[in-house]
């Protein structure tokens, strides 16, 4: 074990043969959400600070598979303590060049979502998953089964953001 925590200080690791583990343990039964994910990479830049996934073409899924938010790079950092007892509990969600949308409604109403290409905006649903990321960061529920229990950063860095309010009529 020391011998992977050494190999992943010192160069990052290819994780595909991880990704199906991984998927699952990002899966919330609770809400019927899923993840799927193009390519992983493992790697340690910093030894006090969490190891961290490097994630391209990372995907939620609703429950009826339709796509609620789509990333093409993102860092999920991993608790070190959780990864010994054989669980997967992201410490932090790093969300690396986004479009994002920001939205105000006529009646005053703020939604923030992604663009992600869909035909059909998800707009309520990408503003709910960014609401609960939010909310678990600010009210974590301890023994919860929810991917993001453990959750305590999350950061975007270098977005791109569309803004289009209604109210005043402008984009």
């Amino acid at each position: 074990l020391s011998a992977v925590f050494w190999r992943i200080s010192r160069t990052p690791m290819d994780m595909a043969f991880a990704k199906v583990y991984i998927e699952n343990s990002l899966r919330n039964p609770d809400r019927g959400t899923y993840a799927k994910l193009d390519s992983l990479v493992l790697h340690w830049p910093e030894l006090s600070g969490p190891l961290l996934l490097e994630v391209k073409g990372a995907k939620i899924f609703g429950p009826k598979g339709h796509l609620i938010v789509g990333v093409d790079e993102a860092s999920i950092g991993l608790s070190k303590a959780a990864l010994l007892i054989g669980r997967i509990a992201p410490v932090s969600l790093i969300i690396k060049h986004p479009d994002l949308r920001l939205v105000r409604t006529k009646d005053g109403k703020i939604d923030i979502g992604f663009i992600s290409g869909q035909d059909i905006p998800q707009i309520q649903e990408q503003t709910d998953f960014t609401t609960r990321i939010l909310n678990y960061m600010a009210r974590p529920v301890r023994g919860s089964r929810s991917p993001l229990a453990a959750l305590k950063t999350f950061e975007v860095q270098g977005a791109k953001l569309y803004i289009n309010d209604a109210s005043l009529g402008v984009s």
